[in-house]
């Protein structure tokens, strides 16, 4: 897939966090709380599979800890838990630092994985790799670690 499509994805995804947010917090009474049990719920399911290790080859939890989906849902969760109580936030001080406290979060946990990819794509799809004498691929960068072992496994394998 294309990476920038994955960061336009991301970001969407962020933006309808907010959005859902912001439906959650016009909620009457004590029926606005729903956001913030969304947002925990979204929490535990991505702590689940920590917590208990058994969980990370089960099904349900499988497709999560595999892939880059866990960030989706950090990002759900972060936008819809964060904006649901703005509303309800009696100073302007408070409403804007949880802002930038949800706009930081939301940059560097689950916007900045799919942005350097992107970014990095032609660097690190014109690296060459480097073998030793016994197939062993060594990493050119410092955060090639993964491609090359991968590499040195496929080339093993056949």
């Amino acid at each position: 897939m294309n990476p920038w499509l994955e960061t336009a994805g991301i970001v969407l995804a962020a933006f309808a966090g907010v959005f859902a947010g912001g439906c959650f917090s016009r909620l009457r009474r004590w029926y606005w709380a729903l956001g913030y049990a969304v947002g925990f719920g979204l929490l535990g399911i991505l702590l689940l599979p920590r917590i208990d290790n058994t969980l990370v080859f089960q099904q349900p939890f499988f497709w999560l800890t595999a892939s880059r989906v866990k960030f989706v849902v950090l990002c759900l969760a972060v936008t819809i838990g964060l904006t649901t109580p703005i509303s309800r936030l009696p100073h302007k001080t408070e409403r804007l630092l949880v802002i930038a406290l949800m706009v930081i979060v939301v940059s560097w946990f689950c916007v900045l994985p799919f942005l350097f990819p992107a970014l990095l794509e032609k660097k690190l799809s014109s690296m060459k790799p480097i073998f030793d004498t016994n197939g062993i691929c060594y990493q050119s960068t410092n955060y090639t670690c993964g491609p090359a072992s991968a590499v040195t496994a496929l080339k093993r394998l056949g």
